[in-house]
Formats: structure tokens, sequence, C-alpha cells
């Protein structure tokens, strides 16, 4: 699944508890170069993405559940 240049993606993610899980997510999310910003609200259990490019997300997914964490959804917020 490719989403649009310079668009907010947001990911609902299980699992996360402490500072401790944001900061693993956080890591993986800030090695990848298309990602330019990413806030993670571990009461809202939601990453929040912002992207350079056209990017994998499925890739993305994969890393983070590779933590044992859990991409429950993913959506691209419309822009009316």
């Amino acid at each position: 699944m490719l989403f649009s240049k310079k668009r907010p993606i947001i990911l609902k993610i299980e699992g996360m508890h402490c500072d401790a899980c944001k900061k693993r997510i956080m890591n993986v999310l800030k090695s990848n170069f298309h990602i330019k910003k990413c806030d993670i609200s571990l009461e809202e259990k939601k990453a929040i993405l912002w992207l350079d490019d056209k990017i994998d997300i499925e890739e993305i997914k994969k890393r983070i559940e590779a933590l044992d964490f859990q991409v429950t959804d993913i959506e691209e917020p419309s822009h009316d």
C-alpha cells in the first residue's frame, strides 16, 4: 500500500505500555529516511507519521510488529 507525498498516516498500535515501548517504535520509525516526523501517543495507542515520498507502509508495519507490537489499523486522513 503506497501513500501520497507529505501526508500524515495514522497507525493504531496495540501493546505499547510505557516510554520504553514508545522509544523502541520511535527508533524503528526514525531509521526510515522517508519518515520526516513521527509522534507516538501511548494514551491514544497510535503513531502519526509524516512522509516525504511514497513509502510502503506495509514494510513499516512489519518492522513494528517484529518488535512484538500489533498494528491494528492504518489510515490516511482526508484533506477536505
